[in-house]
């Protein structure tokens, strides 16, 4: 059982760094739009809990 858990971290680890590698040159711009969604919600959040 054990050796079957290390064989799949390492091919994991080898499947996310080769489709990182693809995504790297948005990851800028999908943060981004990620952070404003958050805010937008945070503050829809805040304005709903105080009646606003």
């Amino acid at each position: 059982m054990m050796v079957l858990t290390i064989l799949l971290a390492i091919f994991a680890k080898d499947f996310l760094l080769k489709n990182l590698r693809k995504i790297l040159p948005y990851m800028e711009k999908i943060t981004a739009i990620l952070l404003i969604f958050a805010g937008v919600y945070v503050i829809y959040y805040q304005m709903a809990l105080f009646g606003f």
